[in-house]
């Protein structure tokens, strides 16, 4: 697909650059294949925490594993232990080549080969391969739906996907729930101000906007965490309002929207700035409930990650996360020594190194099977003051079926019950990362 604009823009780049290095040739079209090169074969290089720290060019024996939304491999990172020359699997750079017209492509192979530099890169099977499959990997976050997918490629690779997640008719479950909508009788919620539109599809462009218009003021400084907190929790519990066949009806996102997704992101971390910059009356309640969104979060991936394995890693730094802000939780417990002793699961501590798809779904199941249990004894407790995570009756259901009050339970049973919580959650990141990254991964410890 033709876009002139784009192409004079890589002309103009090429040109600047040309000027730059001071080249005499009369065209610029080694500039030009430099950017396009870029452009296509690039990728984002993370650091340890999955922040992005800027894009590398690799050899093309990694460069030219094409993109799927529901991808058999993934990529990570190591850092360079080696020799320049002894792995291709090194980001490399153009050649500068000045005062010449032509270059042969033997001259500009052994002239790249020469420049190495950078982390290594990884790619590792997350599905089974048959013979003769193309191997995928993914140049996005797949937490999206399937238009926001398209848009987000062609904007900064410049081709549509056609893979079968995309493909798919009627949308593949992950993409359904991605932007799943619940709609409820009036009498059934509470209905707050956001209310006026005149359809369900204007009511969900108008609940989306809302939501990510506060999270994109959190994020510019534009609003404190306290107001972000407000705005956010306040429409994810009453919802908006709107007409249909002259009936009144409330609109609310599904638990695992991908806007909803990202509002649990901002929330955890708005309540965990909160719970450092608060008055210390409040300090725990502010890092109790950023540990509930933590773990909500986490319980929401693994619904989409049990019907696409492909989201194995998102479901693992999530895992990771509600782990850490679990501990974090326990860490503000009045403790006594004798607690430290209480927090083992003999069900878990026995399961040893998984080898075998068999023992990987056994070790899955097991871990599950007790982080369910010990959600169901505090979830009241983490969600106490939260009336949007008050609403389900767990985070592994997400159905809106409210708690019959909260569970009496002793500051001891409360955190031996928020260390034992992270100890899963902890586990079973592992196991994800482990299964995604092998054993030397970041996210492994």
């Amino acid at each position: 697909m033709a876009d002139s604009s784009f192409s004079l823009a890589i002309h103009h780049a090429a040109s600047f650059i040309a000027t730059v290095l001071r080249s005499n040739r009369k065209n610029t079209e080694l500039e030009e294949a430099a950017i396009c090169s870029v452009l296509t074969n690039a990728v984002e290089v993370q650091d340890s925490n999955g922040l992005a720290l800027g894009i590398a060019l690799y050899d093309s024996r990694f460069s030219w594993i094409n993109h799927s939304c529901s991808p058999n491999s993934c990529y990570r990172f190591v850092n360079n232990t080696t020799s320049y020359h002894d792995d291709l699997a090194y980001p490399i750079t153009i050649p500068h080549v000045t005062n010449t017209e032509t270059l042969s492509n033997l001259e500009l192979q052994e002239h790249v080969r020469t420049v190495r530099y950078g982390p290594k890169v990884i790619a590792r099977s997350i599905k089974r391969i048959k013979s003769g499959e193309e191997i995928t990997v993914s140049y996005i976050d797949l937490l999206q739906p399937t238009g926001l997918r398209q848009s987000d490629l062609w904007s900064k690779y410049r081709f549509m996907c056609n893979c079968g997640r995309c493909a798919a008719s009627p949308p593949a479950y992950v993409d359904s729930v991605l932007e799943g909508v619940l709609v409820l009788k009036p009498e059934e919620t509470t209905v707050d101000y956001h209310h006026g539109t005149t359809n369900k599809d204007e009511a969900v462009a108008k609940i989306t906007d809302y939501i990510q218009e506060a999270i994109d003021d959190f994020l510019s400084d534009n609003i404190d965490p306290k107001t972000c907190c407000e705005k956010i929790d306040n429409v994810l519990h009453h919802g908006i309002q709107f007409k249909a066949d002259s009936q009144p009806h409330c609109l609310q996102l599904h638990a695992c929207h991908y806007v909803a997704l990202n509002a649990y992101i901002t929330l955890a971390t708005a309540y965990r700035i909160r719970s450092i910059d608060s008055e210390t009356g409040i300090v725990f309640d502010m890092s109790r409930i950023s540990a509930a969104y933590s773990f909500f979060l986490a319980c929401a991936s693994h619904l989409l990650f049990f019907a696409e394995p492909c989201l194995a890693i998102s479901a693992a730094n999530f895992w990771k996360n509600a782990g850490e802000s679990l501990l974090d939780l326990a860490s503000k417990f009045p403790l006594e020594r004798s607690v430290e002793s209480d927090v083992k699961c003999t069900k878990c501590l026995i399961l040893g190194t998984s080898n075998s798809h068999r023992e990987i779904k056994e070790k899955s199941r097991q871990i599950l099977s007790c982080v369910t249990d010990i959600s169901q004894v505090i979830w009241s407790f983490l969600t106490r003051g939260c009336p949007y995570l008050q609403k389900f009756r767990s985070p592994v259901d997400f159905s809106l079926t409210r708690i019959n009050g909260e569970r009496k339970e002793s500051i001891k049973d409360q955190t031996v019950n928020v260390l034992l919580l992270s100890f899963h959650c902890l586990l079973y990141a592992d196991l994800l990362a482990d299964l995604c990254y092998g054993e030397k991964s970041h996210l492994v410890s």
